[in-house]
């Protein structure tokens, strides 16, 4: 067996402290010389939230707030060239400047909306616009219960998936903006035929966000189309204010744990990143992940027998796939009986917050509450510090 190299003790000091969020987009606004006539202007024109909004944390997009419109820039994170994707969002009845009349333009507040991601429901969720939902991918992916009742009586469609989307299916929809998935360049280019018909399509890529405030500040893209920035500006107030407060105190914990997350499949082990979303979770709990110094954004894949020395001392064990008990676990293979964490019983998973449809709230919910996935991590590794705590969705193996 070939054993992976143990690092220095200096390699494993505890991570103290907090991590500095850097602003990686600014804001541009075009000042008008009577700020009150532009507001009445605004809200004439079916404009109500008209303020600049700074994006502080996410890469993947920017919105500039002009007078009676909007402009979206949206970045192809899948091209190495500079690849900036510009809409105009505006009222209806807006006339727009020479200067953006070339760019798509999409009538706002958008009626009906196709959203063909979990997490895209979770951010109309936060906003109260669920309502405005008349097409998902598939039901059995959806924990929205009111989302999935409707989809049962047929008042929401199941387009199905990138690159298989029932096109008919959507045209009939009514749907004024169809929100896929972005995972490639041609994810941004891929479906002209609804362009035919009068519907806007948006690949989202905000699954490529590594900070999980960043991932959750996809909510102010999302208020961009229902005029709903209001909401989206004070529900991020309270998900960053939170956060920050939480990582002050798991700051104070004494100990920082050793662990080791997700399962391996056919000797593959899926590890995340140490500059991953994950990762960024785990440092502000004050854990020290063994693979922390490395700089992937993404999961490293990894042999087992690499993996096995250190899952073997690991303190704890997060995330265990589909593993509802020890026993279910160590069925999975026998050699993780071995483990450290198996044995002292310290093993979390991330489905405790299931639908009646068996779908996991985590990849819904969890991505606009990064703040409740942080206080359930803290719960796990320093139990002491969150004491009235109860789990939202985490849930300890027996």
């Amino acid at each position: 067996m070939k054993y992976i190299k143990t690092r220095s003790k200096k390699a494993f000091r505890p991570f103290v402290g907090l991590a500095i969020c850097l602003a990686f987009l600014t804001n541009a606004c075009q000042q008008p010389s009577d700020k009150s006539q532009t507001v009445q202007h605004a809200a004439s024109a079916g404009i109500t939230e008209f303020t600049p909004k700074q994006v502080k944390y996410a890469k993947g997009f920017n919105l500039k707030y002009y007078d009676g419109y909007k402009v979206l820039e949206l970045y192809n994170p899948f091209n190495t060239k500079a690849d900036t994707l510009k809409y105009v969002l505006h009222a209806k009845g807006i006339e727009l400047p020479e200067s953006v009349k070339a760019l798509p333009s999409i009538e706002i507040p958008v009626k009906k909306i196709v959203a063909l991601s979990g997490t895209h429901l979770g951010m109309l969720d936060l906003l109260d616009a669920t309502e405005q939902v008349v097409g998902i991918s598939n039901k059995a992916y959806v924990c929205n219960e009111k989302l999935l009742s409707r989809a049962q009586n047929g008042s929401v469609i199941e387009a199905g998936y990138d690159g298989s989307i029932n096109k008919e299916l959507v045209i009939a929809s009514g749907a004024d903006l169809v929100l896929t998935i972005g995972m490639n360049s041609d994810s941004y280019n891929r479906y002209p035929v609804f362009e035919k018909a009068g519907i806007q399509t948006l690949a989202i890529a905000d699954w490529k966000e590594t900070s999980p405030l960043g991932r959750a500040e996809w909510c102010k893209f999302m208020a961009a189309f229902l005029n709903k920035e209001e909401i989206a500006n004070k529900e991020m107030a309270k998900i960053e204010a939170e956060w920050d407060r939480l990582k002050v105190l798991a700051a104070e914990a004494t100990t920082s744990p050793t662990l080791i997350a997700e399962v391996p499949y056919k000797d593959a082990w899926f590890i995340p990143g140490g500059q991953s979303f994950m990762a960024e979770l785990l440092r502000a709990a004050n854990t020290n992940y063994y693979w922390d110094e490395d700089t992937s954004t993404g999961s490293l894949h990894l042999n087992l027998e690499y993996v096995y020395p250190v899952a073997l001392e690991a303190d704890y064990w997060i995330n265990t796939g589909t593993a509802n008990s020890k026993e279910e676990l160590v069925g999975f293979d026998s050699r993780f009986a071995d483990f450290k964490a198996v044995n002292k019983g310290l093993l979390f998973n991330n489905n405790r917050n299931i639908a009646s449809n068996g779908s996991n709230a985590y990849w819904e919910t969890g991505i606009v509450n990064p703040h409740l996935i942080l206080a359930d991590l803290i719960k796990i590794f320093h139990p002491e510090l969150m004491k009235d705590h109860e789990f939202v969705y985490y849930k300890k193996l027996k």
